[in-house]
């Protein structure tokens, strides 16, 4: 038993050196001479629930653990009250039998409400997105059963954290008119 331990033992050590002689020839050169990913975003903070609150010690927003994700980007592109989205969805997912935040209610809704869903040719991230589109748009960033969801109002991610490291291609568009 203890022969198949120093064994297996033995085995890890070799791998960390092999990683850390690796990572070490990987980080030759300077960090100046390999290309950065430039990620800047805008993001305002956006939590239109009415039990959000502020840490009174530290005047930022409280943690926040409540997967309202699909209300709060729906309010931030309609510009409705929380209550009122919420609403809406668990009527449309009481006639569908299904959840208020599905891929189909979440459809079914957007469509209600005049949104046109669109998907990009290849995946963006959503800083880059989010400098190129001006209106207000409903990101979706999972698709199938329980989608997540953000939003983009004039240049601005708006949620409760910054989403915008995250890979786009499905969105829905606020201007009908336009073919972004």
């Amino acid at each position: 038993m203890r022969a198949l331990i120093c064994f297996l033992f033995t085995g890890v050590i070799i791998k960390v050196l092999f990683w850390l002689l690796e990572s070490s020839s990987s980080n030759k050169g300077s960090t100046q001479d390999r290309p950065q990913k430039e990620y800047v975003s805008r993001f305002t903070y956006f939590n239109p629930n009415p039990y959000a609150t502020i840490d009174e010690t530290t005047g930022k927003p409280a943690r926040w653990n409540k997967c309202d994700c699909v209300v709060r980007a729906f309010c931030g592109v309609l510009g409705l009250p929380w209550d009122t989205v919420y609403s809406g969805l668990c009527a449309i997912g009481k006639e569908m039998h299904d959840m208020p935040d599905s891929s189909k209610v979440i459809v079914r809704y957007a469509k209600q409400q005049g949104l046109v869903k669109k998907t990009l040719r290849t995946s963006v991230q959503l800083s880059s997105f989010a400098k190129s589109h001006d209106e207000k748009y409903l990101i979706q960033f999972k698709l199938g059963v329980n989608p997540d969801l953000t939003c983009v109002v004039d240049n601005e991610i708006r949620d409760i954290w910054d989403h915008g490291s995250r890979k786009v291609r499905v969105y829905y568009s606020a201007q009908q008119s336009q073919g972004k």
